[in-house]
């Protein structure tokens, strides 16, 4: 009634199928049920992680139950369903900075020489990482990450130049035909 701002009169059942409001059991059933899922995909750095551990291996005729023992309890939850562990975001939403500035070549020539001048002046041991995403003649998308230690050789950019993959960590996935080119791209990052 609080909710729907009816009537003493009126049926309560009624206003709240109106108000599309499941039931009172039912809505704190879906309660405890998203409180189990947070709990269980906690990082493990999260202060509730060891209780959730503990509480999902305590039996289910324990005396002295918590509400978090009773949340894990639910039916819908088997014990054997894996959740996967959700990280928070390590960049908070607020910060001032959140993305690297990016900056776009004028031109394939320029970008080249600009490339050449990062890589020289990258220190020895830095990682280089370079991905790709691609859609093929048959609609297949594809998406392929070469990485290599930098140690100081010469780096070959320019066409039609041979160059040493021997030493290159490579990796390519085909990712299908219901895919977009972006997908691919984001999958080689």
């Amino acid at each position: 009634m609080a909710v729907t701002g009816g009537f003493r009169s009126a049926a309560g059942e009624a206003l709240d199928i109106k108000a599309g409001l499941l039931p009172v059991h039912l809505q704190l059933q879906n309660q405890l049920f998203r409180l189990a899922l947070r709990a269980l995909s906690a990082p493990p750095s999260h202060p509730l992680h060891a209780r959730t551990v503990a509480a999902r291996r305590r039996p289910k005729h324990a005396s002295h139950r918590s509400p978090l023992d009773l949340a894990l309890a639910n039916p819908l939850l088997p014990p054997d369903l894996g959740v996967e562990t959700i990280f928070p975001d390590p960049i908070p939403p607020w910060s001032s900075d959140p993305a690297p500035p990016v900056e776009l070549a004028r031109g394939k020539e320029i970008g080249t020489h600009e490339h050449k001048m990062v890589v020289r002046d990258l220190p020895l041991g830095s990682l280089l990482v370079y991905t790709d995403g691609s859609m093929g003649e048959s609609g297949t998308v594809r998406a392929g990450v070469a990485a290599r230690m930098w140690n100081g050789g010469k780096v070959l950019l320019a066409e039609k130049e041979e160059v040493d993959v021997g030493l290159w960590q490579r990796e390519r996935r085909g990712m299908g035909q219901r895919q977009t080119v972006y997908t691919g791209e984001l999958e080689g990052l």
